[in-house]
Order: C-alpha cells, then sequence, then structure tokens
C-alpha cells in the first residue's frame, strides 16, 4: 500500500520509528506526554511525522493530536 502526502506516494512501512515519553512538569499538572516519530523516505524526500499524545491539565484536556509534516529536500 502507499500514502499519499501532497504529490508524493509514500510507503506505509517507515523507514524508522522512534517512540518516547516526555515527563510531566508543572506545565502539564504533572502529566507526561507521549510522542510517536516516523520517518519516511521516498525518492530524493525525507517525510518526518510527529504525533504528540494529549496530555490533561487540571482536569481538563490540554494539547491534542499535533501531526506536523515536513518534506526535506535531499541535498
Amino acid at each position: 500500500g502507499q500514502v499519499r502526502v501532497g504529490s508524493e506516494s509514500l510507503p506505509v512501512a517507515p523507514a524508522a520509528t522512534v517512540s518516547y515519553t516526555v515527563a510531566g512538569d508543572a506545565s502539564t499538572g504533572g502529566v507526561a506526554t507521549d510522542i510517536d516519530m516516523y520517518l519516511f523516505v521516498t525518492g530524493d524526500h525525507l517525510v518526518l511525522v510527529t504525533f504528540t499524545a494529549p496530555t490533561r491539565r487540571d482536569g481538563d484536556a490540554y494539547g491534542g493530536l499535533d501531526s506536523i509534516i515536513r518534506s526535506i529536500r535531499a541535498i
């Protein structure tokens, strides 16, 4: 299968994945944040996709699913 990102067609399986947790602090009410990063390689492009899981602050939803997709022209 393929995933479309703009005009690019990416393989579904990422070339690399990184998952980690950022410890909570005062800004998040002590609740940790989970971060997942996926690197796709297609032709002469690298595409980094980052997902940040929701955290909670004072009992209310804080933040949310935030995906950032950046295409970098390989040098």
